[in-house]
């Protein structure tokens, strides 16, 4: 029994070989490539069918990315318009014409100016700054009537060039400005928030000027 089984098998795979050849189709190819052509053939199929699949696979990827590329520059370019927008309304802002009355320096900033005003110019213009001996006044009817129309910058020029004497710009930048903060708060001017600073260009833009006269108040 068990030989007819394998005679049976044999001859089924002798009869599916002839109908393969007589077909035009060899045993061998029917179960892939033998000869090193058909095999290199075969592997240059796989691998364009690898390289179709990729680019179908990044065609799909790559509208994503550019969408994700297009929002990231639209970001940046929000950011750069919002921060060009703050630098120009800063510009704008610092260029205002204001007078000293407005609030130009801090109190702070004023209270530092004393000891260095003290140390350095009081035993000539007096502590009251309506001069002495040594020297002229330098606020009220000085400020008031020479200085007027001038920016700031004129006065803090001059402290720059001429002050102390013989000791001519011989204090900092910072020292200088304090000092100017608290000969006009003597003067009488009120400090605010803002700082003064030794920086020409906005001094340009601050108005000596007389005080305005207080409106009487409502009976």
């Amino acid at each position: 029994m068990l030989q007819k089984s394998t005679k049976a098998r044999v001859l089924l795979l002798a009869q599916a070989a002839t109908i393969l050849v007589f077909g035009g189709v060899s045993a061998a190819s029917a179960f892939g490539p033998s000869s090193p052509e058909e095999r290199a053939a075969a592997r240059a199929e796989r691998a364009a069918a690898e390289a179709r699949r990729a680019e179908a696979a990044e065609a799909q990827v790559t509208p994503a990315v550019a969408e994700a590329e297009a929002d990231d520059a639209d970001a940046d370019t929000a950011e750069a318009e919002a921060e060009g927008d703050a630098t120009e309304d800063a510009a704008e802002e610092e260029l205002v014409e204001q007078t000293i009355y407005d609030g130009v320096f801090t109190a702070e900033q004023a209270e530092v100016g004393k000891a260095v005003y003290t140390a350095n110019c009081a035993s000539c213009h007096a502590n009251s700054m309506r001069g002495g001996p040594g020297g002229k006044r330098i606020i009220a009817s000085v400020i008031n009537t020479k200085y007027a129309d001038l920016p700031l910058s004129a006065y803090f020029g001059f402290m720059q060039s001429a002050m102390p004497p013989g000791q001519e710009g011989s204090l900092t930048d910072k020292e200088y400005i304090d000092t100017l903060a608290y000969i006009l708060q003597t003067h009488g001017a009120e400090p605010g928030d803002q700082e003064l600073t030794a920086d020409y260009e906005k001094l340009d833009y601050i108005i000596m000027g007389r005080k305005p006269a207080e409106e009487p108040a409502e009976q």
